[in-house]
């Protein structure tokens, strides 16, 4: 009975998500101007906030304006420099996002050096952005010759860090870039005496034939066999986008080993490929229970058969990632695990524990034929739902939105405007959406939905939001990424 009802949900959203489905460059995209209208209000609002609370908001807003907007060198830097003086504080990551920038612009050792800044001590601040910037300056010349530097100087070299930087962090900023590219990277990394890193970026290779002459080369070296083993890499994620089993190319597993390495791969997979959230490595670790392994890849065929796109549309594959665990596990069980961590506000609006923020994907599946016109019929409560979520609003509100053309002419509630944003989305009535927001929602909750919506866009245009593997590689945070400059 739950299958038969949430699979009703999926074919009631997946019929009408693609109003907005499109992939194109920030300069065709349709929704371009909303993306720029909702970057300048976050960026505008975040002013007026009190405490610390305008860091929380500013940093993407301010890379999507460059993205999207059109700016020479000189003005995107005035820009960003604006954005760090404006508020009683500037948005986090925001010196990330200006490097990171710079670099793009001017080159690896001046971007580093923007500002009078030291470039190695920048390099060993570097997050994954500006690494990545780094990288793709010059393919890695700048990279090695800052990381000899560090290995030049002992103390600096005896950094605990040192080991995740100069491997895990590289490779993982990178694991988007073309074979062709990944090889000559590796192929500097070992010349420059970085043999763990070089394995690493292999690894990552559709075509595993240099990681296999790499692991023959190195098999007797542990140290390096620990970073860039077969178990190693499957760990960092590094073999597990482009294959379909563990890597078994010099060690030989038994067939016990084989099948627990094949359920385990399965999973981390999928969590892999859910792109904004795992629900699979979590919802494994915390029941054991190896019946999660047929939801993981259940849900990755449907990916492949092209019914979900997570990178354009996360909550349709949210749905279904839901359908399959409740399938493997149960209700309850699924209902006490989601309920144990939260998702962080940057992904919804709306989101709280992971059980919250699943209803309100369930409740916005239900209603969205209804309000978009495609059924007369109010939806029934989907049993699904857990008892923490306010049905009667869901449907008072729907049925209000179908009343008149201008639905919600009288202020809300913010629990009510909350709720109306969304039936306001899904009937493509995105204006309107904003307009309730900043109306009806306290300062910082219009902020959220803000950023939310403008991150939604994003992902059906351009995607620069959007990075492989973004949840387990890089904790959800987004990944500053621009095209070098010609």
């Amino acid at each position: 009975m739950v299958k038969q009802g949430l699979t009703l949900l999926a074919a009631f959203f997946f019929a009408t998500a693609p109003v907005f489905a499109q992939t194109s460059a920030p300069d065709d995209c349709t929704f371009r101007p909303q993306i720029l209208d909702l970057a300048d209000r976050i960026l505008a609002g975040r002013t007026e906030l009190p405490g610390f609370s305008p860091a929380s908001f500013g940093s993407e807003a301010a890379y999507l304006t460059l993205r999207y907007g059109e700016y020479s060198t000189s003005q995107g830097l005035r820009f960003l420099h604006n954005v760090d003086t404006e508020g009683r504080r500037p948005p986090r990551n925001l010196a990330n996002l200006t490097t990171t920038y710079a670099i793009s612009r001017l080159g690896a050792i001046a971007g580093l050096s923007l500002g009078g800044g030291d470039p190695l001590n920048r390099f060993l601040d570097a997050r994954p952005s500006v690494v990545r910037a780094i990288i793709l300056a010059d393919s890695g010349q700048s990279y090695f010759d800052l990381l000899q530097q560090v290995n030049d100087d002992p103390e600096l070299a005896a950094r605990p860090t040192m080991g995740y930087f100069r491997n895990l962090q590289a490779a993982r900023s990178i694991i988007d870039q073309s074979d062709d590219f990944k090889l000559a990277f590796a192929q500097l990394a070992e010349s420059r005496g970085e043999a763990a890193l070089a394995g690493s970026v292999l690894a990552s290779r559709r075509d595993i034939t240099a990681y296999a002459d790499f692991l023959n080369r190195y098999s007797q070296d542990q140290t390096i066999m620990n970073f860039a083993g077969e178990q190693a890499v499957f760990l960092s994620g590094f073999s597990v986008f482009h294959n379909d089993h563990p890597l078994e190319l010099i060690r030989h597993l038994s067939i016990s080993e084989r099948y627990n390495g094949q359920l385990n791969f399965d999973i981390y997979k999928a969590g892999i490929l859910g792109r904004e959230i795992d629900f699979f490595s979590v919802t494994y670790n915390v029941t054991g229970r190896r019946e999660i392994v047929t939801a993981a890849r259940n849900y990755m065929t449907a990916l492949g058969a092209g019914k979900i796109t997570p990178q354009h549309d996360a909550e349709a594959a949210w749905l279904v990632i839901h359908q399959n665990l409740l399938s493997a596990l149960g209700t309850e069980q699924v209902f006490r695990v989601l309920s144990g961590f939260d998702i962080s506000t940057r992904h919804r609006h709306f989101a709280g524990s992971a059980l919250q923020t699943m209803d309100w994907v369930v409740a916005k599946a239900a209603v969205a034929a209804f309000v978009r016109g495609e059924t007369d019929t109010l939806p029934e409560r989907p049993e699904i739902l857990s008892n923490g979520i306010d049905w009667a609003s869901w449907t008072r509100l729907a049925l209000q939105s179908t009343s008149s053309p201008t639905p919600f002419a009288d202020p809300l509630s913010e629990a009510d405007a909350a709720i109306a944003v969304e039936i306001l989305y899904l009937r493509g009535d995105i204006d309107d959406a904003i307009n309730l927001a900043e109306r009806d929602l306290s300062l910082k909750a219009g902020l959220t939905v803000y950023r939310d919506f403008m991150k939604r866009f994003d992902v059906q245009c351009a995607a620069v939001t959007d990075y492989p593997g973004k949840a387990l590689l890089f904790g959800g945070s987004t990944l500053f990424r621009f095209p070098l400059r010609p």
